[in-house]
């Protein structure tokens, strides 16, 4: 019998677009894109989704490494301001909510998901979250979906987990949970139906 439904959060509840940073950062700097390209592999240099350093520590690396003079304000608004909501995705977690318990697993940072929290309210509809720089691990680390288990109090045979990224769906199914590959609403949807997720009835 499964309880619950675990969402990954980018391309699957909100859209995002990267290029928003990199016009930002050009804005405020002389460097290349290829050279600011080259300095945002930071972000996974100083583990910063895995909570290794501090959001002012990510700041002042970056803003030393790339020379952008901007402010941790500054820096914060354009580090943020990539998403956007997926609109029926939000529909159908509404319709999943009403009859499973519905959980976050997300490969994020200590800037964006405080931002997305703010901007999107329905996020705190979820039962919970587990979060990679708050568990110390990213997908497709197997220790991730442990620990998320273990927060959740959750057997894996009763979850289902829909991400975009067929690596982390692949990690999820080795630890146990049956996972769906999200392409599109209607497949996510067929898939569901297929592991007898009743939606709409």
């Amino acid at each position: 019998m499964k309880k619950a439904v675990l969402f990954d959060l980018g391309k699957v509840l909100l859209d995002f677009d990267k290029d928003v940073i990199l016009d930002g950062f050009r804005r405020k700097t002389d460097m290349s894109e290829e050279e600011i390209r080259r300095g945002l592999k930071l972000y996974h240099e100083l583990g910063f989704e895995t909570g290794s350093s501090s959001p002012q520590e990510f700041y002042e690396r970056v803003n030393k490494e790339l020379e952008l003079k901007m402010t941790f304000e500054e820096f914060r608004d354009v580090w943020c301001d990539i998403f956007r909501e997926i609109s029926p995705m939000l529909e159908l977690f509404h319709k999943i909510r009403t009859k499973y318990r519905t959980y976050i697993l997300s490969n994020t940072d200590p800037l964006h998901f405080p931002y997305v929290l703010e901007k999107f309210p329905w996020l705190e509809m979820f039962d919970g979250r587990a979060l990679s720089y708050e568990l110390g691990f990213h997908k497709p680390e197997r220790e991730f979906f442990i620990k998320a288990m273990e927060k959740f109090g959750l057997d894996p045979s009763e979850c289902i987990y829909i991400d975009d990224l067929e690596e982390n769906v692949l990690a999820a199914r080795q630890v146990g949970i049956d996972s769906i590959q999200h392409t599109s609403l209607e497949e996510t949807k067929a898939a569901l139906n297929d592991l007898e997720i009743n939606i709409d009835g």
